[in-house]
């Protein structure tokens, strides 16, 4: 589960809550994170490592850019950050957002 903790998005892993009887709410808490964008402004560091060709040394170093520099708003800014060339960030484009 996502939540957010000290303005980062953090992935929580949480038991199931046995007294959600509805389907609909029950699917709510088990929608995969993975298919919508990582937003690479606010995920933490546990996030990030869940991106392709992202580890968590490299989801470090965003987190650490992020800190020293601000935002990421585009992918050129991205690939200024060690170990994220236009390989790499050709692979994240579609599974990231600049929000």
């Amino acid at each position: 589960m996502l939540r957010q903790v000290n303005g980062e998005l953090t992935l929580v892993n949480e038991q199931h809550d046995e007294s959600v009887d509805d389907d609909r709410d029950r699917a709510s808490h088990l929608t995969p994170f993975f298919f919508e964008p990582v937003p690479i402004n606010s995920a933490d560091y546990s996030l990030l490592s869940t991106l392709p060709g992202i580890g968590p040394a490299m989801a470090e170093r965003i987190v650490q850019h992020r800190r020293q520099y601000g935002p990421v708003t585009t992918i050129k800014q991205l690939e200024k950050i060690p170990g994220i060339g236009e390989k790499r960030s050709a692979q994240l484009a579609n599974h990231i957002t600049f929000k």
